[in-house]
């Protein structure tokens, strides 16, 4: 897929990987990439775009300068590699780890959170910077699902997933559980 402008929804079937491992999709300024089903192999990447994923399956994304791309859905089995200036905001799905350069963004949208297992008192509609490293951030997720992640420093020379950290900005804005989920009435 090489999208240049408009828009590209993914419903089912897949998106294969290159024989090479490399880069399975590109998109470009000015488009919007939706994943509500099938999978969609490595390296998707994202150049100033916008990105959603309400269902089916991500492996690994790039986000790059200019791009956000949002996971309310679905599962992310490999993770997003947020670049200076891209921002990835998680409220839900299942997504294992995330790898954050930087300058990049990453938001988690949930009802609770805990940094090496101590609560984290974060009112509705506030948003906090976490600073510290080398901790396990816990989070519950806005749809109910749970998040974990060790906030390790970034090593370029063993630059693995899920031990990396660097000076991303982590921003938690915490919403109402009551917000999200509304009780059905009866007519």
């Amino acid at each position: 897929v090489d999208l240049s402008n408009g828009s590209l929804d993914i419903q089912g079937g897949e998106v294969a990987v290159g024989a090479t491992s490399i880069a399975s999709g590109f998109t470009n300024s000015n488009t919007t990439v939706t994943i509500s089903g099938g999978r969609v192999g490595p390296f998707f990447q994202c150049f100033g775009s916008t990105g959603a994923i309400t269902g089916g399956e991500l492996d690994t994304c790039g986000v790059f300068s200019g791009s956000t791309v949002t996971v309310s859905g679905g599962t992310v089995a490999g993770f997003p590699d947020v670049f200076s200036g891209g921002v990835v905001v998680i409220e839900g799905g299942d997504v294992n780890t995330f790898r954050a350069l930087a300058g990049s963004t990453i938001e988690l949208i949930g009802t609770a959170f805990t940094l090496d297992g101590q609560p984290l008192a974060v009112a509705p509609g506030q948003t906090i910077l976490l600073t510290e490293r080398s901790q396990t951030l816990n989070a519950t997720l806005a749809d109910g699902s749970s998040f974990s992640h060790a906030l390790i420093p970034f090593d370029p020379g063993f630059p693995t997933p899920d031990v990396a950290v660097t000076s991303a900005a982590i921003f938690l804005p915490a919403v109402d559980p009551a917000s999200i989920f509304q009780p059905r009435t009866q007519s």
